[in-house]
């Protein structure tokens, strides 16, 4: 009784701190508490990895254009290389996330893409070793493919649902802030030290981020030691999937552990959430020899509901738009407006901040908004991505018209502050529509969201070679185009409700 009694107020207090903005920042604060949110800040850092020395090309790519002298459909063809493969590897990715865990397939990813920026430069002294510089960036791709997929299967695992917006949110900004620190220190290294040693540089820093991964990380609550048990039990009561939370394994300190989750209902909530036959603790029996049992078909039926299909072509059209921005903002600001490439980096780098303060602002407020009234979860989630679409595309249209340094660079501080609101839309939905296939739904959607990030360059080359400066007029248009009708799309089919029990009975 005792220990139940010390529970629920643990739960009590968890649910006060919850409630205030700096509070759900703060979670960590409370004992027991801490070890998901541990979780959310490592892959926040291999977010980071993962894009710093991705987007580092963008912000390098006046350097090298100047040394090498590559055509606008050369530098398209450079760029478009990563999401190359990066797109060949996300459904393998995400499946093997799905079924064995997350940890080391990020750990390969991140390590890949260090050594990949410190190897980069030696490839590219001239011109005709550009095929070499161009493979490079291809495996590169090829190894980060699984990162974001695996993102969302191991936040599946340790958040639960109304803690996603501010979790997804954590882990989003890692990618924001990398561009941010890339776009602003990558320019001025290379103005001082060249541009080789800018490559250096960042892939020396990702190192130590790899190495911190190795040691912290964990696949999700039941395979990590230094989850305690008063978390375990708030996952359980919040009605997580108790082969995700229940420490594996015979020992005593296991089954010590275990044995203080309470196995009686004595909330209605509680009650609610663990007599679901994925969240019943008779699931437990399913655990045999101390391994968990093991997913081992596809979700084909998952694609046949039109929320999946919301999710794949939203984040498609994000996609296009985002990369854009990063792979070659730059070189508008420097060739279409005539400023140098530190000034640029300084431009992007305004925006950017704008894109970190909207994630850490939005989150909270949307997810305290679902708290409130769990059924209108889908319509918080389709509102909060369509008006970033549109604002999106409405920045897109005043970059079009104009160019004037003080108006395209408000332009992107509105689109990049739009940007962000997506973290509490359909980022977050990924989570929300399956916590079972979580890495095989985003490795779909994220494989088709990377043939579009690999178009957006390539149709940017082509459009500057046929029609000049008049091509970034073009490319804007074509952009605003995009995200207004995923905003419609996007309003008239998301869904925000879990279709695991609809497809569980499934045999793909």
């Amino acid at each position: 009784f005792g220990e139940k009694r010390n529970y629920y107020s643990l739960m009590k207090k968890k649910e006060s701190c919850s409630d205030s903005l700096p509070g759900a920042w703060r979670c960590c604060e409370e004992k027991g508490l801490a070890r998901r949110w541990e979780i959310c800040w490592l892959l926040f850092g291999a977010r980071g990895v993962c894009q710093a020395n991705r987007v580092l090309l963008g912000a390098l790519l006046p350097f090298l254009s100047n040394e090498v002298r590559m055509s606008s459909a050369q530098k398209g063809s450079v760029l478009a290389a990563f999401s190359t493969g990066y797109m060949l590897t996300q459904v393998i990715g995400g499946t093997a996330s799905d079924r064995f865990g997350g940890k080391r397939i990020t750990q390969f990813a991140i390590t890949v893409m260090s050594l990949g920026s410190l190897l980069a430069p030696a490839l590219l002294v001239s011109q005709s070793q550009l095929h070499w510089f161009w493979l490079c960036y291809f495996i590169m791709g090829l190894a980060e493919g699984p990162s974001y997929p695996t993102t969302g299967s191991m936040l599946s695992k340790w958040i639960p649902s109304e803690e996603r917006g501010a979790a997804t949110s954590i882990v989003d900004t890692g990618s924001s802030v990398a561009s941010m620190l890339t776009f602003a220190l990558a320019p001025i290294l290379a103005t001082r030290f060249g541009w080789r040693f800018a490559f250096r540089f960042f892939g020396s820093i990702s190192l130590f981020i790899c190495l911190l991964w190795a040691l912290r990380a964990a696949n999700r609550p039941s395979e990590d030691r230094l989850c305690t048990a008063e978390e375990r039990r708030y996952l359980l009561e919040s009605g997580m999937n108790p082969n995700d939370i229940v420490l594996i394994g015979k020992t005593t300190s296991s089954r010590k552990e275990n044995s203080l989750i309470p196995d009686n209902n004595s909330k209605g909530e509680r009650e609610k959430n663990l007599s679901r036959p994925n969240a019943d603790m008779n699931n437990n029996k399913k655990m045999t020899n101390g391994k968990q049992p093991r997913r081992t078909t596809f979700p084909w039926r998952l694609f046949c509901y039109p929320g999946a299909w919301a999710l794949i072509i939203s984040h498609a059209s994000f996609n296009f738009g985002r990369y854009f921005v990063y792979n070659s903002i730059v070189s508008f600001y420097v060739e279409r407006l005539g400023v140098s490439p530190v000034m640029a980096g300084q431009q992007v780098l305004i925006g950017q901040i704008a894109d970190t303060l909207g994630k850490f602002l939005f989150a909270p407020s949307i997810d305290r908004a679902i708290k409130r009234d769990h059924t209108k979860k889908t319509s918080i989630r389709k509102m909060t991505s369509s008006l970033a679409f549109v604002g999106f595309a409405i920045s897109m249209l005043a970059m079009a018209t104009t160019t004037s340094l003080y108006f395209v660079s408000s332009a992107l501080i509105i689109c990049k502050i739009a940007s962000s609101a997506h973290v509490c839309g359909f980022k977050t939905t990924y989570l929300d529509l399956t916590s079972k296939h979580t890495g095989a739904l985003s490795g779909v959607s994220n494989t088709v969201a990377t043939l579009s990030a690999m178009i957006s360059p390539l149709a940017t080359g082509f459009l500057l070679d046929a029609y000049s400066d008049q091509g970034w007029t073009f490319m804007f248009l074509l952009i605003a185009t995009v995200n207004t009708l995923a905003a419609i799309f996007w309003s008239l089919f998301a869904s925000a409700e879990s279709l695991d029990e609809k497809i569980s009975d499934f045999k793909g």
